[in-house]
């Protein structure tokens, strides 16, 4: 899929590479796994591959539910093409519901950063917050080889 080769074409070719999973549950972090795990097998001498996980601190339903409503038809998930209704019923069942059962269980991996930030209404507040990660990045990332 065209997803899989950009994104192992931006870790070949970039220092720093930030990935959205924009569904933030086990499946979502098997799926990443899966996407590297050739690239490690075949190409392992070549990178020093580690994962800095953020999570958020809670779930804004309110917040998460306003921007899939906002969203055009370029997203997969959008109220135009799916219909409000049909479209909150997959948010509930599919995407909060996972992400809360999950949400606790990815807080207590350690090294895993949490913030609020997710419901930040821009993203102005980010800057510090990325820097951080960028000076702490070898103190809290973890090996994927």
């Amino acid at each position: 899929p065209k997803f899989t080769q950009l994104f192992l074409q931006a870790v070949r070719s970039k220092e720093v590479v930030g990935y959205d999973k924009n569904i933030p549950n086990e499946a979502g972090v098997a799926k990443v796994l899966k996407i590297l795990k050739p690239l490690l097998e075949r190409e392992k001498e070549s990178f020093d591959i580690r994962v800095v996980v953020v999570a958020p601190s809670s779930l804004e339903h309110d917040v998460m539910w306003a921007r899939i409503q906002a969203r055009d038809e370029s997203y997969a998930l959008n109220c135009i093409t799916t219909g409000k209704d049909e479209c909150y019923k997959i948010f509930k069942t599919s995407f909060f519901n996972d992400c809360t059962r999950f949400l606790r269980t990815i807080q207590q991996v350690p090294n895993v950063a949490v913030t609020d930030l997710f419901w930040a209404p821009t993203e102005e507040g980010w800057g510090p917050f990325v820097a951080k990660l960028m000076a702490d990045k070898e103190a809290i990332s973890q090996p994927l080889a």
